[in-house]
């Protein structure tokens, strides 16, 4: 009578597989809780701007410029001093590479803040600088407080010794230098019927927070997938025979 069974459990350390395991591991699991990191800081902007958004406009002047905080939305009167513009690199819009006008704009005498106008069309040669839009003397502005980002891999400096300049991102203190007046420190995002406003897209984030824990899982998934990769290379429990006795 045949009386089927298996070969006991055994364990044989494949050293490659088991050193890429430990190399391996310890990374995707890392890039998980990044992932979900993120997706709470993610979360927690999306959530602020709920808020600030559901709050009337608050007028900023240079006394009152201490006591916003980003994403407040806020209406302001000053003079931009259209000899004096910056040009971000590299900004897409439908598919087309262009810039993002950069202007001071003047709240007092020793006040001034950056105000980003939105998207314009690169030139058809590198070396050659867009076409600049006429820019009132003043006016009253209407737009959002936001924190611009900062990485430190990029330059921080102007590529251009004239007006207006190229830079790569926004360096606040670089660009007060740069421009011999003090700047507030972060820049405010126009609306699209604010006057001096050009094409204007502005997402909240570049990433919502349900697709990092997209993310999240995929990273520990592979982790998982790992652990089972190394199981059945240094076990026998996809190979255990039965026997016949």
């Amino acid at each position: 009578m045949k009386n089927p069974d298996k070969d006991p459990f055994s364990l044989e350390l494949n050293w490659k597989i088991t050193i890429f395991t430990i190399l391996l591991l310890p990374l995707l699991v890392s890039l998980g809780f990044w992932q979900l990191q993120r997706a709470d800081e993610k979360s927690t902007i999306q959530q602020l701007v709920a808020e600030q958004q559901a709050l009337p406009p608050a007028e900023l002047t240079a006394s009152t410029a201490a006591q916003m905080t980003p994403y407040r939305r806020v209406v302001f009167s000053g003079a931009p001093e259209a000899e004096h513009i910056w040009l971000l690199e590299n900004q897409l819009y439908q598919g087309r590479l262009g810039y993002h006008m950069i202007v001071p704009v003047a709240l007092s005498a020793d006040t001034y803040v950056l105000v980003n106008c939105g998207w314009i069309s690169g030139a058809e040669r590198r070396d050659q600088l867009p076409q600049i839009p006429a820019l009132p003397e003043a006016a009253r502005f209407f737009g959002q407080i936001r924190q611009p980002s900062y990485n430190r891999f990029l330059r921080g400096e102007a590529l251009d010794a004239g007006w207006p300049k190229r830079i790569l991102q926004m360096d606040i203190a670089a660009m007060s230098q740069a421009l011999g007046k003090p700047l507030l420190p972060w820049v405010i995002q126009l609306d699209e019927t604010s006057p001096m406003a050009q094409t204007v897209h502005w997402p909240i984030v570049n990433m919502s927070a349900d697709k990092h824990l997209g993310y999240a899982a995929q990273w520990f998934l592979m982790a998982i997938a790992l652990v089972i990769l190394w199981v059945f290379a240094n076990t026998n429990l996809g190979r255990r025979k039965k026997e016949v006795k």
